[in-house]
């Protein structure tokens, strides 16, 4: 069994948080392979988390930040098992952190590492709540602690929002004439606040919808899938590898009751970011 419900944090931390999930699962062991994301903070209140990113790999369990990835996750979960997901939008990163988002790019961190004793509590909290509900107030008590850093980059980060949710094929100039700033600046700019450049951050938008077609909708032909964002099947085949671990083919014949269910839940959850699906 597999369980996952989707949340909204508390309307004042929204700006900061694209959603909150909380896993349930009774399984002795889960594997999976989790595709390239946005940054997000896992707090593993039962179970165990064998997590490993590019050459990083580690044992987790209690509160994790997980940095901007452009690259798979490969996951073993040994349960039974509970977790609680966050999102972390640029402006949640940035004003939590105060650091540079590719400081973090593919990097596995426990949280406490970075904020000390207030994560601890959280999961204190967590670990004795009843319901979703205290388990998210929870949650929403500690990103209130940690969002106290003035933000500076929400003008860029809206624009660049914009730009790739508006378009299937993201054009890094389009980027540069919207922000109305040099292309050095806005690839700084975009590396401070997305962990990454445009150009990659493009890329992983493309492969990242045509994703979502293939689990939302089985047996779709890998034409309709890609769309017109690529060049042609290899062209899809490589990109598509290099954001999620598989193949086209392999990821729609793979069933993961997980992604399955992540994927679903907040498609249909209308008040969640789409920037949380596509970066």
């Amino acid at each position: 069994m597999i369980e996952m419900h989707f949340y909204l944090p508390a309307r004042d931390l929204r700006a900061y948080l694209s959603s909150y999930y909380v896993l349930e699962y009774d399984l002795l062991r889960l594997d999976d392979i989790i595709q390239a994301e946005q940054s997000n903070i896992r707090f593993g209140l039962a179970g165990q988390y064998r997590m490993s990113v590019a050459d990083r790999s580690g044992l987790y369990d209690g509160a994790v930040l997980f940095g901007h990835r452009t690259r798979p996750l490969i996951m073993t979960a040994f349960g039974p098992g509970k977790v609680l997901g966050a999102g972390l939008l640029p402006l949640g990163f940035e004003t939590m952190f105060g650091m540079s988002a590719d400081e973090m790019a593919d990097r596995i961190t426990p949280l406490p590492d970075l904020v000390g004793r207030p994560a601890e509590d959280a999961v204190d909290c967590m670990r004795g709540a009843r319901s979703d509900a205290e388990l998210t107030g929870c949650a929403d008590m500690l990103f209130r602690r940690l969002a106290v850093r003035p933000a500076r980059g929400a003008r860029f980060q809206a624009a660049a929002e914009r730009w790739l949710t508006m378009s299937e094929a993201p054009q890094v100039d389009d980027l540069v004439a919207a922000c109305d700033m040099s292309a050095r600046q806005t690839e700084r700019l975009c590396h401070q606040y997305f962990g990454t450049s445009p150009k990659t951050l493009s890329r992983k938008s493309r492969v990242l919808r045509a994703a979502m077609r293939l689990r939302l909708n089985p047996g779709m032909r890998w034409v309709d899938a890609a769309g017109e964002a690529f060049y042609d099947q290899s062209h899809f085949i490589r990109e598509f590898s290099a954001f999620t671990g598989m193949t086209p083919a392999r990821y729609a014949a793979t069933k993961s009751d997980l992604m399955e269910q992540s994927f679903r839940r907040r498609n249909e959850h209308r008040l969640i970011p789409p920037l949380s699906l596509l970066s």
